[in-house]
């Protein structure tokens, strides 16, 4: 007995293990989706499958939300489940108790199958029916769209659409927008690391006792950047050594053009907005940029990360090359992600602390070491070799991590 249920019910059919993109991919109907997360990115698999069995997640989640729409028996909380349960697995949930039996049961199949449907015909539940026909519809799909705007919206699944899209623009524009923390003090941080980085603390973030402009690594609070700096300060995160541009990126970065809105002025501009539990972190590492927005606290159905990587000195082919080798390594590590030319998004939703703090330390130690690979990835081939580069130098360097100290 182990888990809480998401939504009661019986579920049998062949384990199917997802991890990543690939994975919801080949999901086959009929399945039982094992999973380490609750991801809200899993919900489009829901009516495949015939039971949700997930180690971690809140039942309070989008997943768990989805599955008692669909009525998929779901359960949460399952320790070791992805160890415990292999590929193809033919097995059966019974989320009443709470108990996952190896083979196929008739018997609590049929015992299902046999019990009567209580809310289909109650007046409540044809009522919420009709609600949710003005609920969950989407139709702002493309914010690119003239229609993307308050008006266009039909549903409140598009007012959330909408809301979201623009508060993801909002956090890319930020570092255009310090005049909104009139008052507010504005720190340089000063590390062995050669990024240099201003701050600005919303409470919590840095020693009350720090003085001046100046604050030292070891001066700082917030949880998320100092999981952040502990993924810089790994070995071999931050290579300074030349890197050989050929002529073509070259005249790639000469003739690059830059967003007028963002403009050169920004140029090279570091921000960080941070608070003890938050990071929003803007990194203009050359030709490239780096948005982490990050939440790391006590309640795992808060926390997230955003990252937004996009740019590079190389032409499209080999920035592209250097975007899909930054999705393979994110995936690998059970982020969501979105790929478009040389632009990549990852996200991860609802997870612990020590998972966030986890990830944030791989994407601290992804900007070192993938900052100049544009220009390296010469060849589609070498994408799995640098993949394997960064996995052996993670985990080589997983130990105790280097602490924020100048």
């Amino acid at each position: 007995n182990s888990g809480v249920a998401a939504f009661a019910g019986v579920g049998s059919g062949p384990v199917r293990i997802v991890q990543s993109n690939e994975d919801m991919a080949e999901f086959p109907e009929g399945a039982v989706l094992v999973t380490r997360y609750t991801a809200p990115w899993l919900a489009r698999i829901v009516p495949k499958a015939r039971a949700i069995i997930s180690e971690r997640g809140s039942v309070a989640g989008h997943l768990a939300t989805i599955a008692r729409e669909f009525r998929v028996p779901a359960l949460i909380g399952v320790e070791k489940g992805i160890d415990v349960l292999t590929e193809g697995m033919e097995i059966t949930l019974d989320a009443h108790h709470r108990v996952i039996y190896e083979g196929r049961v008739e018997e609590l199949i049929h015992y299902e199958l046999m019990q009567p449907t209580i809310f289909d015909d109650a007046p409540e539940f044809r009522l919420l029916r009709r609600i949710l026909d003005h609920v969950a519809p989407l139709h702002l799909t493309d914010p690119q769209s003239v229609s993307f705007a308050p008006k266009g919206c039909r549903s409140v699944h598009d007012i959330v659409r909408f809301i979201h899209e623009k508060a993801v623009q909002e956090l890319m524009e930020l570092p255009t927008s310090l005049n909104r923390f009139k008052g507010a003090k504005l720190w340089t941080l000063l590390s062995d690391i050669p990024l240099p980085l201003k701050i600005v603390d919303l409470g919590g973030g840095l020693d009350p006792l720090a003085t001046g402009s100046m604050v030292r690594t070891d001066q700082v609070r917030s949880l998320p950047l100092k999981a952040l700096f502990s993924g810089l300060s790994r070995p071999g995160a931050w290579n300074t050594e030349p890197v050989v541009v050929d002529f073509k990126g070259m005249m790639s970065s000469l003739t690059r053009t830059w967003d007028p809105n963002r403009g050169p002025a920004l140029f090279g501009c570091n921000l960080a907005v941070i608070n003890d539990t938050y990071m929003n972190l803007h990194l203009r590492l050359g030709y490239h940029l780096n948005l982490i927005d990050a939440r790391m606290g006590d309640a795992d159905n808060q926390n997230h990360i955003y990252f937004r990587f996009m740019g590079g000195v190389a032409e499209l082919t080999r920035r592209s090359r250097r975007a899909h080798l930054l999705a393979e390594i994110l995936a690998h590590y059970h982020f969501k992600v979105r790929v478009q030319g040389d632009l990549v998004v990852g996200r991860i939703l609802h997870v612990p602390k020590a998972e966030i703090q986890s990830r944030l330390e791989v994407l601290g130690l992804l900007v070192g070491f993938t900052r100049q690979l544009d220009i390296q990835l010469r060849s589609d081939r070498e994408i799995g070799k640098y993949v394997d580069a960064f996995l052996q130098m993670y985990d080589n360097t997983s130990g105790p991590a280097a602490s924020m100290q100048a």
